[in-house]
């Protein structure tokens, strides 16, 4: 056995350097994560300078109306009305307010969608087939076999499940049936709360799931949005998740259908002039008003980034934790310029710091972290906020930490933070006495949607079979949180959760009193992978009503979407085994072949919190594997695309020294183009590490070419020219520098 040793530890060296040699490597051209490396948009870096060099110094005030009208008074509320629109025609004052707000909201979206159906007259039926072929593709509704339809209500239970057979009732179906009705005085009332979720099957096996709902709506007007999901089935899949070729083709559209037979020439006038005066007050820098707001929020993005976070400031005031994280999520989307965040980091920590409070309410403690993490980098005084988040993980660098700077802190903040780390410790075990050995639906709700089990009001599961859709409803929360996932592995199965972040619906009163996220649903798709033994589950969850910003353009203007594949058999543990049995379980599932990252996860969640819980006494073997687990944690998260909840695990990974899981910290950050990436990196090209020669050259040479792809990915052209002519002379990164240095002249000549 001995003489194997020397053996082993060259395989086990070739394998590390030929590993280190080529990770994080793709070139901006490559990586999907990194599409536009060298930005033409030079208006992203001007505006982020603009913002974040004022942002603490300014004092505007978001105009109530926005988000706190219900607190406004009929009186304010008039007065207000007068404020903004000035010489406003009798028609806007004799019309209810919250009627001006839904109409201009719901107009300005309908109108600048890149693209849009004809609005349909009063009593025009909105044909299903109709917006099937307009959403998914010219004349494929004449495909379409089978229909399922599962409405929803505001409290969770089921209104309607029916199954439609032929393929003219299918395209006839009205879709405005589904979500409004008429009164005794003919007049079109919507059925308020109503979620409606449509399966449709197709000749060719691929199913379509639309989800629909009302969004705006007026004595006059009504707005629908309606969602679609495509599934797909590909024999040559990747087996990745988010990155594969296998994803759902997602999509959406505002549609809008007259409510009443009267002219609508006042409205259409009113609209354009509020428009043109919000536009105006935009271009020349004026604050928002009243019901401008609205128009803005309908159009996408013309909101100032400081608005947003006016907005959420606002909002936290109200207790709305989560309404608030919306807001704060934009505005640090939109600063999307690294190196001008790193420059003002003062300002850019201090959006960072103003989300964590809304994740810690919440219960996001991984994400908070990675914002805390971010704040306090940029902003040291804020260490008694940074050790607490850290406590409220049980993060076994609390203590250590704690004791470090106990003098920087007051008795009371130190107790704090002591009972805070041992309360978590206690969750923590509990934790692992509940903790089931397979693969739960709420642990994927949870760790891929990060939504809590009180969230959750009721579930339907609707199974194609032979004879059409059967339906399985599950109002039980603790029954349908551990739904074992395998039992919905069924091609072409349909689940519909209805869940609530509001009040009133999850009873978290003293938490969150959010209400522009409620009463939605979750939608989760199976499709079998053709030719394999393995399932692609899409799950996607739709914008919310009222809030339309938040859905992301990345996958078909959906709020959320997540995919990832799993076998027909998920992996079942026994956690009665050791850890290092478990780790090896693992290691078969997560690997270049096969990339089960939510199996996988199951297994290290266990692994990870099993030996955290007792990390002070652990040997020093037993210490690495549990930071270990963290970074192959954070890696599964990577590839669930979460990198914010990834970045907390792979900073605790990136603790143990080992130079693979820091290399997927790093390639984390450069991936994410986190603002501190350059400062972390340029701190271990000047740090010394105890390896073998050949190794410290691998792993500068990793470092160096990190920081080209930083450079390139800032924008930073003249100087990633620079530093890439410098590499020439290095054996390690001479192909890299000069692929890169080619690639650069290239876009320049092309720009």
């Amino acid at each position: 056995m001995e003489a194997l040793l020397p053996i082993l530890g060259a395989i086990l060296m070739f394998w590390f350097l030929s590993r280190l040699n080529h990770s994080g490597d793709d070139s901006p051209r490559a990586n999907s994560r990194n599409n536009d490396a060298v930005s033409s948009e030079p208006n992203n870096g001007q505006r982020s300078s603009a913002l974040l060099k004022d942002l603490e110094a300014s004092k505007k005030a978001i105009d109530t109306t926005c988000v706190e009208a219900n607190e406004l008074n009929e009186k304010e509320q008039e007065e207000k009305s007068s404020e903004v629109e000035g010489e406003a025609e009798e028609f806007a004052r004799s019309v209810d307010r919250n009627f001006l707000m839904s109409f201009l909201r719901g107009e300005a979206e309908y109108r600048h969608q890149p693209r849009r159906m004809e609005r349909f007259a009063f009593g025009e039926k909105i044909r299903l087939g109709d917006v099937v072929n307009f959403l998914v593709g010219s004349d494929l509704s004449k495909n379409l076999t089978g229909l399922s339809i599962c409405r929803t209500n505001i409290i969770g239970s089921i209104d309607e499940t029916r199954f439609v057979k032929g393929n003219n009732e299918i395209c006839n179906y009205d879709l405005l049936s589904s979500v409004t009705y008429l009164n005794n005085e003919g007049e079109l009332l919507p059925l308020t709360g109503e979620n409606v979720t449509l399966s449709l099957t197709r000749n060719d096996g691929l199913p379509i799931v639309l989800f629909v709902r009302n969004h705006q709506m007026t004595p006059d007007v009504l707005y629908l949005r309606v969602y679609s999901m495509v599934g797909r089935t590909n024999a040559n899949d990747d087996k990745h998740t988010w990155q594969s070729r296998n994803l759902a083709a997602l999509d959406s559209t505002l549609l809008c259908c007259r409510a009443s037979s009267n002219n609508l020439e006042d409205w259409w006038r009113f609209y354009q002039a509020m428009e043109n005066r919000t536009i105006d007050n935009i271009q020349h820098g004026k604050p928002l008003k009243g019901l401008q707001y609205a128009v803005c929020e309908g159009m996408f993005g013309r909101v100032t980034t400081s608005d947003y976070i006016d907005c959420g400031n606002a909002l936290c005031r109200q207790s709305k934790y989560y309404d608030a994280q919306r807001q704060y999520e934009r505005a640090i989307h939109a600063l999307d310029n690294p190196s001008e965040n790193f420059k003002h980091g003062d300002s850019y920590g201090a959006i960072n710091f103003r989300m964590v409070p809304c994740l810690v309410s919440t219960h996001d403690k991984p994400r908070a972290f990675h914002f805390m993490d971010i704040a306090y980098f940029f902003n040291s005084t804020i260490l008694f906020d940074y050790i607490v988040v850290s406590a409220d993980l049980a993060d076994y660098r609390t203590m250590p930490l704690l004791e470090q700077h106990r003098d920087e802190l007051e008795e009371c903040e130190a107790k704090i933070i002591e009972c805070t780390y041992q309360a978590s410790l206690t969750k923590l075990r509990k934790v692992l006495t509940e903790d089931a050995s397979f693969l739960t639906l709420g642990f994927i709700l949870h760790h891929l949607l990060r939504v809590n089990s009180y969230n959750i009001v009721s579930m339907c599961v609707c199974c194609n079979g032979n004879d059409g859709y059967t339906y399985d409803v599950v109002y039980d929360r603790d029954k349908l949180w551990r739904y074992k996932f395998q039992n919905l592995l069924h091609d072409g199965n349909t689940v519909v959760l209805r869940y609530s972040r509001a009040c009133y619906q999850c009873g978290d009163m003293d938490d969150d009193k959010s209400d522009h996220c409620h009463d939605n649903s979750i939608i989760i798709q199976v499709n079998a992978i053709e030719d394999s033994d393995l399932f692609r589950i899409d799950v996607a969850v739709p914008g919310f009503q009222n809030d339309p910003n938040i859905i992301s353009d990345s996958y078909g203007k959906f709020s959320d979407y997540k995919s990832f594949v799993i076998s027909s058999k998920p992996h079942e543990y026994d956690f009665s085994k050791s850890a290092e049995e478990i780790m090896t379980e693992v290691g078969s599932l997560y690997n270049k072949e096969m990339t089960h990252a939510v199996e996988s996860m199951l297994g290290l969640y266990h692994v990870y919190l099993s030996l955290l819980v007792d990390f002070d006494t652990l040997s020093e073997d037993r210490k690495f594997m549990c930071l270990d687990a963290a970074a192959k944690i954070g890696s599964c998260y990577m590839e669930l695309n979460l990198p914010e909840v990834a970045n907390y695990f792979l900073d605790v990974g990136y603790e143990s020294c080992n130079l693979n899981n820091m290399m997927e910290y790093i390639n984390c950050l450069v991936e994410t183009k986190d603002a501190r990436a350059m400062s972390i990196v340029d701190k271990q090209l000047i740090m010394q590490i105890d390896a073998p020669d050949q190794i410290k050259s691998a792993w500068r040479a990793f470092l160096k070419r990190r920081k080209a792809y930083i450079l390139i990915d800032w924008g930073q052209v003249a100087e990633a020219k620079e530093f890439l002519s410098t590499l020439l002379d290095d054996p390690l990164c001479k192909d890299y520098a000069k692929r890169e240095l080619s690639w650069l002249s290239m876009k320049e000549k092309n720009q």
